[in-house]
């Protein structure tokens, strides 16, 4: 009898479900005492070293290497490529990290990184014996801050034609090409972190250091030395002042991103546009 042929698959990537295995991860680390967003930086550290390459199925360029052979594969190599520079851009290292310098003009995504850092600060930390909750804070802010500009840094890394990042010259233009919806914009984003930043620290108050199921159980006596320090540390007038300024920047984000990248997307779909032309006429498109 004939034995059959083993066809080696080209391996799929994973890496959405591990995403969401490592956000499963970072919680439940938060009531053992580690801070949870260092935890999830680490977490996706080894995502970035797991992924697999991508097989493409496309014509070879003129180095031998396989190109994409359609949109589907060409959206697989740029992820497949920023998680590959994720795997060194994620350590904060001189030479490695690629994102924590802010630009000139400054980068939005920097902003947004130190905006992540204070608000990852007054994640609860419980600490342990080996790690005490001040050091938890202060490596939650840290990474935090990493895990937003290197993310970025890596997409525009990958994109195609030099993506230049949203830069902060470019907020006073989107402003004056639209004031009335930017305003809106800028007060309805503004309204909902405030409401969401009442909420939780409501919450915090009410339930206080009993907030969660540890706090549930040591109500009941099951184990009196389970306690949790509740959902902020800080004061409620800096958890709502963070949570209004990133509520605003998220509803105006989209459009300030689109009078940024205008001059980009132009070029992007240009090129777009010929590359037909140039895959007709059998000559490699222009970089």
């Amino acid at each position: 009898m004939a034995r059959r042929r083993r066809t080696s698959q080209p391996a799929q990537s994973i890496a959405p479900v591990l995403v969401v295995a490592a956000v499963g991860l970072a919680v439940v680390s938060s009531w053992l005492g580690l801070p949870p967003v260092a935890v999830l930086w680490a977490l996706l550290l080894v995502v970035a070293w797991v992924e697999p390459p991508v097989t493409l199925t496309g014509k070879k360029d003129d180095w031998g290497y396989p190109t994409p052979a359609n949109p589907s594969e060409e959206a697989r190599l740029r992820r497949s490529r920023q998680w590959r520079q994720l795997r060194f851009s994620l350590v904060p290292l001189p030479g490695l990290a690629t994102g924590l310098t802010p630009g000139w003009p400054l980068l939005a995504s920097w902003l947004a990184g130190v905006w992540a850092g204070a608000l990852a600060w007054l994640v609860p930390v419980v600490g342990n014996r080996y790690l005490r909750a001040p050091a938890g804070h202060v490596l939650d802010a840290a990474a935090a801050f990493v895990l937003v500009v290197e993310l970025a840094s890596a997409r525009r890394a990958v994109a195609p034609a030099d993506h230049p990042g949203t830069r902060i010259d470019t907020l006073v233009p989107a402003i004056r090409r639209a004031p009335g919806p930017m305003l809106a914009r800028t007060l309805a984003g503004a309204l909902c972190g405030l409401v969401l930043g009442v909420m939780l620290a409501t919450v915090t108050h009410l339930y206080g250091p009993s907030f969660g199921w540890r706090g549930l159980v040591a109500q009941l006596h099951l184990d009196p030395h389970l306690r949790h320090p509740g959902i902020v540390l800080a004061l409620p007038s800096v958890l709502d002042g963070l949570l209004a300024v990133g509520g605003a920047l998220l509803a105006v984000a989209r459009p300030w991103q689109k009078v940024a990248l205008e001059a980009w997307s132009e070029l992007v779909d240009t090129r777009a546009g010929w590359a037909p032309r140039w895959a007709g006429l059998k000559l490699d498109a222009p970089t």
